[in-house]
């Protein structure tokens, strides 16, 4: 009877041994489950970020000096014209300045706003802080034009052309034809050994 028993009920040496095997499943199965559960809201989080409506909730969200710090280090602006565009985000309410700064047009209003009132106040200092932050502005925020054909380069637009010797040489487009551009010669150029030879390959900047 008592060997039928333990062949019944199983050894205290395999109770013990399947004890710590149950837990080790369970804690397992615990972790698998956390994990799960994380990356099903990282990857909601993601989408949601990524989403339109997370956008536009950003771009009309208010500005914040939090905001201008970041600019600031971007652009390269001094603590007072970092004031200058705090002042001109405050009185026009403006949306978050991380995406409207890159709207140039928007901020041109901005600023001509802000010019006239200083010129009102013949606030000569900060006026010029005034365009030294547009200067900055324009440079780091606005967005470059592809060009992929010179179709639509208009007449009288300056190239600058970067000698060997570092000077510029500024020559104006004369006429946009189906064959090429046809630029002036500047008096620096001509008779110059800087003088590109015909058919040559240069760089233009305009």
């Amino acid at each position: 009877m008592i060997s039928q028993f333990l062949l019944q009920s199983g050894s205290p040496l395999d109770a013990r041994t399947t004890l710590p095997v149950f837990k080790l499943l369970v804690i397992g199965g615990i972790i698998a489950i956390v994990i799960g559960i994380l990356y099903l809201v990282s990857k909601y989080i993601f989408s949601y970020r990524n989403s339109e409506a997370y956008m536009e909730r950003k771009k009309n969200k208010p500005s914040t000096l939090a905001d201008i710090n970041e600019l600031g280090k971007l652009a390269s602006m001094t603590k007072e014209e970092k004031n200058i565009l705090w002042d001109v985000i405050k009185d026009n309410k403006s949306p978050n300045i991380l995406f409207s700064i890159k709207d140039f047009d928007f901020m041109e209003s901005l600023f001509k706003e802000k010019y006239d009132a200083l010129n009102e106040a013949n606030d000569e200092e900060n006026k010029t802080i005034l365009f030294s932050l547009r200067k900055k502005v324009l440079k780091t925020f606005k967005q470059q034009i592809i060009i992929k054909n010179s179709k639509g380069i208009e007449s009288t637009t300056v190239f600058t052309y970067t000698a060997k010797k570092g000077f510029h040489h500024k020559l104006v487009l004369r006429e946009n034809t189906p064959e090429g551009l046809i630029l002036s010669m500047p008096s620096s150029l001509q008779g110059s050994d800087e003088k590109p030879a015909p058919l040559s390959k240069i760089s233009f900047c305009f």
